[in-house]
């Protein structure tokens, strides 16, 4: 069995089209049970969020102000892909594990 990481040494990051805080994002989601959330708020508030790649021609309902720029959609895979890099560099990381959340 091969043994897991302990949650301290778990670094956490990601993109979104809102600027607001991990915690602040959760709440308005809904996505996890007030009581839960409260109990994590100091480390979700650290968290926030890069600017997101995102095409408002596939969701026509929603938009966002943390959105990248781009040329063209390889400029914009190449942003994420230095986000990445940058992310791993700076926090000395070994591995990463990414996770696609809607």
């Amino acid at each position: 069995m091969v043994p897991l990481a302990s949650i301290d040494d778990l670094v956490f990051g990601g993109w979104d089209i809102f600027e607001d805080d991990c915690y602040k994002a959760a709440g308005t989601a809904g996505v996890i049970e007030p009581s839960m959330l409260e109990k994590v708020r100091p480390d979700l508030e650290k968290i926030r969020p890069w600017p997101a790649v995102f095409d408002q021609r596939y969701v026509k309902r929603l938009a966002g102000p943390n959105v990248k720029k781009g040329r063209n959609k390889r400029d914009l895979a190449e942003q994420v892909m230095e986000d990445i890099t940058r992310f791993k560099d700076g926090n000395g990381l070994d591995r990463l594990v990414m996770v696609l959340v809607r």
